[in-house]
């Protein structure tokens, strides 16, 4: 149970620091869309995604859509180290 929570702690500490560093990034005094590429890396599924849909979106739209699919990438990447952490500890029970 404790490991569930570990795991639960984990992937919302990542999506959260993803979701702080958008928001500064969108806020902060980048010139242009110079604030994407620290992002490009760490979201690239996200950058595919949005990559499709550049011309749909305003600039605004494209940094929220960064951040919602980016808090929620690392948010399952949390979630499948958690896992990957529980079943190394059941692993080492047996």
């Amino acid at each position: 149970m404790a490991l569930q929570k570990q795991r639960h702690r984990i992937a919302l500490s990542l999506g959260l620091v993803h979701l702080l560093l958008v928001v500064a990034a969108y806020f902060g005094q980048v010139e242009g869309s110079w604030g994407f590429y620290y992002f490009i890396l760490p979201d690239f599924p996200v950058f595919l995604l949005l990559g499709l849909s550049t011309k749909l979106l305003t600039n605004g739209g494209t940094w929220l859509v960064l951040g919602v699919l980016g808090t929620l990438w690392w948010i399952s990447i949390g979630m499948f180290a958690g896992c990957l952490i529980r079943k190394r500890a059941e692993r080492s029970y047996l």
